[in-house]
This record gives structure tokens, sequence and C-alpha cells, in this order.
């Protein structure tokens, strides 16, 4: 017999042992595809590990402090986005069109100073600049300049042009983003 066979010979005679069946109904084994689903759920559950914790401190009604500690770990696999960092951000709005952000981002390994500075220019349009001051021993290592276009009520999109100075120089991307009754899409 077969396992699937075996586990139904298993339920009748739990169920004979326990008084009969419930309600004059018998209950059908899952089946070896469900079966298997339902057995890896436990170890799917256990595979990715990601813990976040953020607090806002308003200062004013200009002046907002932001504190987070993240930590993430994949079991099996050790992959660059594992393990833990803290942050505090300040970002300060200027005028209604204008603020700026300061955030310092330490992990074991590097600590991150950037600052940027957002604009809005138009009701459709806010461009972002962003500088890292120090990231890893380095000091101005990233440049980027970002413009953000909302093309409709569910549709952005934002084309970013990053310079640095390690040796790859540079990168320019496009990115689409939808979101459509709390859903979002990225493309």
């Amino acid at each position: 017999p077969n396992a699937e066979q075996a586990q139904q010979a298993a339920q009748q005679q739990q169920q004979q042992q326990s008084g009969g069946n419930s309600g004059g109904m018998l209950r059908r084994a899952p089946s070896g595809r469900a079966q298997k689903a339902l057995q890896q759920i436990p170890l799917a559950v256990l595979l990715s590990l990601d813990f976040v914790h953020m607090y806002n401190l308003p200062i004013g009604d200009k002046t907002n402090i932001s504190f987070r500690a993240a930590a993430k770990k994949n079991a099996g696999n050790n992959t660059s986005s594992d393990g833990a960092n803290i942050g505090i951000t300040v970002e300060h709005v200027l005028s209604q069109i204008s603020k700026v952000k300061l955030t310092l981002k330490a992990t074991f390994e590097l600590l991150r100073l950037q600052f940027s500075y957002t604009r809005v220019l138009n009701a459709a349009s806010t461009l972002t600049n962003k500088v890292t001051l120090y990231s890893g021993g380095y000091f101005l290592r990233d440049f980027s300049m970002s413009l953000t276009r909302k093309l409709s009520a569910a549709l952005t999109m934002t084309n970013t042009l990053g310079l640095t100075s390690a040796p790859s120089g540079g990168s320019f991307s496009t990115s689409a983003q939808y979101v459509l009754s709390g859903h979002q899409m990225v493309a």
C-alpha cells in the first residue's frame, strides 16, 4: 500500500476507536500534492525572519526624529541582506516646498551618513538630491538626483541619476510605481 492508503487506513482506525465517524461523514485524506504543501508551511515560515522597530519623535511642527532598528536572517544561506542595523533620521521641513533630511545608519561592518534635500517643483514633480557624506571609510562617495513625477492618481515614475567614486562610475534608472486600492506594483 502507498502512503496515502496507509494514511486513510490510520484515519479510519482512529475514527473507529473514538466511537465511529463524526456525523456519519467520512473525511477524505488530503491528496499527495496538498499534503506536501501542508508539510512545507512550517518550513517556509522558518526560512526567513525579519524584525523592524521604529519610533518617531516629533519636535515642533517642522522637525521629526525617527529611530529605527532592523534585523533580518534567511535560514540556510547567508545573503548580503542578512544582519542588523540601527538608524536615526532627522527630517526638517524648511517651507511648503522643501525639506532636508540627515540619516545616520550603522551596521556591524559599516557606518553611513547621508544628507538629502527634497523640493517640490510643482503639483506633479518632486526633485530629491542625496549625497552620502561618509560610508565605510570614504567621504563624499555617492551623489544621486531623483525626479519623481506623478503621471496619474495611481501611477508614479521616478528617474534617478547616480554618481559614485567607485570604479563603476554611476548609473541611470527609471522605475514606475502603480498603486491601485492599497496594492502596490513596482516595475
